[in-house]
């Protein structure tokens, strides 16, 4: 799969439909870390995205920060999904996170 032009810092690929731009995300992964960090021990809403129009939300508390990961903790004690997540998983999309007093 090679693009067929490289314009304005977005990538065109001529065989989408309806010529979709995929765009570059102007976030940095340090940006991410420092923002995760602000709500550690906080109360947060996390949502996955788990593909096919498929979202798993929840209640948990930021629990612990590393270098390449973070953990949160449910408050259902009985949830079965992934606590921890990378970094990368916020800027492609897959994971969000809010604090639960927005």
């Amino acid at each position: 799969m090679q693009p067929a032009a490289i314009a304005a810092g977005c990538i065109f690929f001529p065989f989408f439909a309806n010529n979709v731009y995929m765009i570059k995300s102007n976030i940095s992964i340090t940006a991410i870390k420092e923002s995760v960090q602000k709500l550690l021990g906080k109360d947060v809403i996390v949502k996955l995205n788990l593909g096919r129009n498929k979202f798993v939300t929840f209640p948990a508390t930021l629990s612990e920060v590393y270098p390449s990961l973070f953990t949160v903790s449910p408050y259902d004690k009985n949830f079965l999904g992934k606590t921890a997540y990378s970094y990368s998983e916020i800027l492609c999309g897959r994971v969000k996170i809010q604090s639960a007093a927005e």
